[in-house]
């Protein structure tokens, strides 16, 4: 008797649960069909454009420093194909002119950000994909002690552009919406130097991961946040900042 009612009570249960599973396969088809794609290394686009969709600006411009790949593992391609515009700042000939075939709407800028008035610095070129490329010369001396001196493929000299100079030329009063920055080993430093009486972001998102030792940079949070801004997203590679005036203005 005991098992006839095991057996009667589950296939009741895999009858209910097939039951909803109708039900909510439609439910899940519209998820899907909703579903947005993602860019960035680790979803930080998502993140973006959701702060900007609470602070009501639906094309943000945007500087995007050590801006690398086009498409994939950047920061702000999809502000790009949503139709919005801004400058690419990269280093390295070979992405800056793939940056300029494939993003033909955006500036581009092949240069380093300086963060005095130095005119040029030495960039050095990591074998691989790329992303390892620093002006950083102690950062480029920990690649060559792990991997060995062949890791550096070439050292060249490239033009430095202090950065609130670029900020001036290149945007209106207040600067960019949007201010990414990926430099390995330099984020504090641009930071450092930025000058936000003149230029206010709405939105920053900047490397705060060490690269040797993959441990958080406390000192950018707390410069950014200092300026007022807080903390409203974080991947293990980046954190992503939003001004807390412009915020204060959409309450």
């Amino acid at each position: 008797m005991e098992r006839r009612s095991l057996l009667v009570g589950s296939l009741a249960g895999a009858a209910a649960t097939a039951a909803i599973a109708r039900a909510t396969q439609p439910e899940l088809e519209r998820h899907r069909s909703e579903a947005k794609i993602s860019y960035a290394q680790q979803g930080e686009d998502l993140i973006v454009e959701h702060l900007f969709r609470v602070l009501e600006n639906p094309r943000p411009s945007y500087i995007d420093i050590g801006a690398w790949e086009p498409i994939l593992n950047n920061n702000t391609y999809l502000l790009y194909e949503q139709g919005s515009r801004g400058l690419l700042v990269e280093p390295n000939p070979y992405y800056a002119e793939r940056l300029r075939r494939e993003r033909p709407g955006d500036l581009v800028l092949t240069a380093g950000i300086g963060v005095t008035q130095q005119a040029e610095a030495d960039f050095y070129i990591i074998r691989g994909d790329g992303q390892n490329n620093t002006f950083d010369k102690a950062q480029a001396d920990l690649i060559a002690a792990r991997l060995g001196p062949q890791a550096i493929e070439r050292v060249i000299k490239m033009p430095l552009v202090n950065i609130n100079d670029v900020l001036a030329k290149n945007f209106p009063p207040g600067g960019p919406h949007f201010f990414s920055t990926d430099v390995e080993g330099l984020d504090l430093e641009i930071l450092q130097a930025l000058d936000f009486t003149r230029f206010r972001p709405q939105v920053i998102i900047t490397e705060t991961m060490t690269v040797d030792t993959w441990e958080l940079m406390p000192e950018i949070i707390e410069l950014v946040k200092a300026q007022d801004y807080s903390v409203r997203g974080s991947t293990f590679v980046n954190t992503t900042f939003i001004d807390n005036r412009a915020l204060k203005k959409r309450g």
